[in-house]
């Protein structure tokens, strides 16, 4: 399915739900206060934005966080710890190389996902154009009558906020999350086959995808 297939799925998903199913005061495909004052919800001007959004979500680059460290962290681990002013150093380089790899994980995750959904019918909703929604899925029954399948994807169990959470209460949305921060060795892939069934999303090919990006 080429892309511009895809975003005529994303947008007849749209027109069947035209409201967030997060948020029922927040439409469902991305529009920012900027666009509103530009162009009109769904017109032909917005559709265009939201190719554009699409094919840019699909490519990200590892970027250090742009955020500066409280040093005060690692004056006390200099002293709780006994390191010496060089392992600080490499603790605080370190510690950035973590977190910037971490803030690019959840998108490795989905393109790993698209790459192996081996099913056309689940379309990726890159560069977040449908809200709080990864994936979506188009199903018709022997009647030609159309339901819809919308999944959430999470890297980790602790990077999901309390919002994310709440918002799948009474809703239609499907959630998968990876591991279980509080468990060793704790990723369910079993899981996510239930909805996208292909041998090769499991944790092993998953990270030899990363370490292939990684590469980059």
């Amino acid at each position: 399915m080429t892309l511009d297939e895809e975003l005529k799925v994303i947008l007849e998903f749209a027109n069947d739900k035209p409201n967030s199913l997060v948020r029922p005061d927040k439409t469902l495909l991305s529009y920012t206060k900027n666009e509103k004052k530009k162009y009109s919800y769904a017109s032909t001007e917005h559709e265009s934005e939201l190719r554009k959004k699409l094919i840019k979500g699909r490519i990200k680059l590892f970027k250090k966080p742009k955020t500066f460290p409280d040093l005060a962290v690692y004056e006390f681990l200099k002293e709780n710890r006994n390191y010496s002013d060089e392992i600080i150093q490499n603790v605080i380089q370190y510690h950035y190389d973590a977190m910037g790899a971490e803030n690019i994980l959840g998108h490795f995750l989905e393109e790993f996902i698209n790459e192996n959904k081996d099913d056309d019918s689940w379309i990726w909703c890159s560069g977040s154009v449908v809200d709080k929604i990864d994936f979506i899925q188009k199903v018709e029954n022997e009647n030609k009558e159309t339901s819809w399948r919308a999944l959430q994807v999470k890297a980790s169990s602790n990077t999901e906020n309390s919002s994310s959470s709440e918002v799948r209460e009474n809703t239609e949305i499907l959630f998968w999350c990876r591991r279980n921060a509080t468990k060793k060795d704790s990723q369910n892939w079993d899981k996510l086959k239930k909805f996208i069934n292909n041998e090769n999303l499991s944790e092993e090919n998953f990270l030899e995808f990363l370490r292939n990006k990684a590469k980059i």
